[in-house]
């Protein structure tokens, strides 16, 4: 097993001997891939939101074939490329999205059981803004989604509050 491998264990913690305090505190520290998923799930459907905010009114049939199954826009990283060559995000934005993505995609894909203090995902934490040796990167990820999902939020705001062009159709 490498150094970035931690396979989850009946031995690894005593449950049955720890306080709940202690329990809180280890599930906490361990669920670092469900944190990852849950965050950038939350960033990629704001992301769809402003895209949709943005656009001329779709369907559900039009969104659907869009955004759903094999769609141009059903991959976060179509969502981001989009967004950013449409200029809805700046650099800085765009950057932190992809390294979020990349990084998601780490606890998503892996059979090994993964922390942000792995060095693969550290690897890829390096790539987002604001990131220095020994740093936190949970919460340094945590900071980026969250600075992301702002500016996402600020545009599809922005697009709704200005209304949407008239459909030609």
């Amino acid at each position: 097993m490498g150094e970035d491998d931690h396979h989850l264990s009946d031995e690894d913690f005593p449950i049955e001997e720890a306080t709940p305090d202690e329990t809180i505190q280890y599930l906490g520290e361990h669920l670092d891939g469900a944190f990852a998923l849950m965050m950038a799930g939350g960033l990629e459907a704001n992301l769809e939101d402003m895209l949709t905010a943005v656009c001329r009114p779709l369907s559900n049939t039009m969104r659907a074939k869009i955004f759903d199954g094999y769609g141009p826009l059903s991959q976060f990283s179509a969502k981001i490329d989009i967004a950013y060559i449409f200029e809805l995000i700046d650099k800085t934005t765009y950057d932190d999205l992809r390294a979020i993505k990349d990084i998601r995609n780490k606890f998503a894909h892996t059979t090994s059981y993964v922390l942000f203090s792995n060095e693969h995902i550290d690897r890829e934490c390096q790539k987002l803004s604001g990131w220095k040796k020994d740093h936190d990167n949970r919460l340094l990820f945590e900071n980026r989604c969250i600075a992301c999902n702002d500016v996402v939020t600020a545009r599809a705001k922005a697009a709704r509050d200005r209304g949407r062009p008239l459909s030609p159709d």
